[in-house]
Order: C-alpha cells, then structure tokens, then sequence
C-alpha cells in the first residue's frame, strides 16, 4: 500500500541511509511502511532547494493517484516558503513553469512564492 506523510527524522535516515546536511522539510512516500520517495524543500543559505527523489521500487507507482497526493502536498511545502525556492537540472521545464517556477539560467528555475 502507497502512503505519504511529513517526513520524519527516521524517514530521512531511512530513505538517504544517514541524514544530509542541511535542513529538510518534506514528504514522503511510503510503499508498504518503506521510504521509497521523498520531496521537499532543503535550506541552503539565504535560499531554499526543491528536491524529489525516488527508488526503483516506486517507478511503476509515479502516476497513481496516492503519490499525485504526495506531489500535491510537497507543493503545498513548497509554496509555502519564506525564501526564494531554485530548482537545478529539472527533467520536465514545462512542469516547473505550471508550478509557478521561471528560468533564469539553463537548468536553473526559480520561484520567489
């Protein structure tokens, strides 16, 4: 079964085997009470970094209706943001410019709230 839910400390440690650096706020994406997905904003700085990443375990799930939930509420995050939000290297252009994100350099999309 496909849940989401605010990441805890124990999902981050879960899903990465040990805990990045910076400071994360997101959600993620449990498939049978496992860690296989996660999106978010990580604090860098004077900025945040939107991120998603997910396992091979996911893959045949992307376009379920659950994780279209867990997409909704990372938006919900990352709308949210007090500071400038950057995407880097972003597979799907059009998508960042629906979700309110502008280029402002190759490969680098940008949304100020």
């Amino acid at each position: 079964m496909i849940t989401h839910r605010l990441a805890t400390a124990d999902d981050i440690d879960r899903f990465y085997d040990g805990r990045p650096d910076q400071t994360i706020q997101a959600v993620v994406i449990l498939l049978d009470g496992e860690p296989v997905g996660i999106a978010g904003l990580a604090r860098e700085r004077e900025r945040f970094i939107a991120f998603s990443e997910h396992k091979p375990a996911l893959a045949p799930h992307l376009k379920t209706m659950p994780v279209l939930r867990a997409v909704k509420a990372a938006q919900k995050i990352i709308r949210s943001a007090s500071m400038p939000v950057l995407v880097f290297d972003s597979q799907n252009p059009a998508l960042m410019e629906r979700l309110g994100f502008r280029l402002i350099e190759p490969g680098v999309h940008l949304c100020l709230g």
